[in-house]
């Protein structure tokens, strides 16, 4: 048998392996909530990461679970075709009143960047890069989150300073800034 980059069963990325090799894990959102379970969380300012319990992970999880399963189609449409992030779309007008609600924070489940926020920004921000002409004006809270995830040092490490750069001076554009 020919020898395969990885075990995702699919040949596809990503794929984690950890724990030596104990443990495998495929499909972004499994391997958010895998390492959430292991790791932690949530990120305070001194980069610790919180322990959660089965309360904390329902909190984080769905919206793992609903970037993954709903927010993908949103950002991305049909084969990376399109995106309805500068159209009239329900979930995504729901979405924005969640993120300008009085009793909102700057992140998902509060004060502190969490996987939640990991697996939702990571599709709002590719959008600038995917599709360099879209203009989401229309959805200001949701501009204004994907600046304050896409300008933690952690964003850029992660995506790369080159792509931060991009991502972040699109948002100003959208903002007006």
């Amino acid at each position: 048998m020919e020898s395969r980059p990885s075990n995702h069963p699919f040949d596809q990325a990503p794929f984690l392996t950890d724990q030596n090799g104990e443990v495998e894990v495929f499909e972004s959102g499994a391997i958010l909530l895998y390492l959430a379970d292991a790791y932690g969380f949530e990120c305070n300012g001194s980069g610790i990461l919180a322990t959660s319990s089965a309360i904390d992970r329902a909190k984080y999880a769905k919206w793992v679970v609903w970037a993954n399963s709903e927010l993908e189609k949103l950002c991305f449409g049909e084969h990376m075709s399109t995106t309805s992030l500068d159209k009239p779309n329900g979930m995504l007008d729901r979405f924005e009143e969640i993120l300008g609600s009085p009793k909102n924070s700057p992140y998902l489940l509060g004060e502190t960047f969490t996987v939640a926020d990991v697996a939702v920004a990571a599709y709002l921000t590719y959008v600038p890069i995917f599709f360099p002409d879209v203009c989401p004006t229309m959805r200001p809270n949701t501009v204004r989150y994907m600046k304050r995830c896409a300008e933690r040092p952690a964003f850029g490490k992660a995506f790369g300073e080159d792509n931060a750069q991009v991502i972040i001076a699109k948002i100003n554009a959208w903002l007006g800034l």
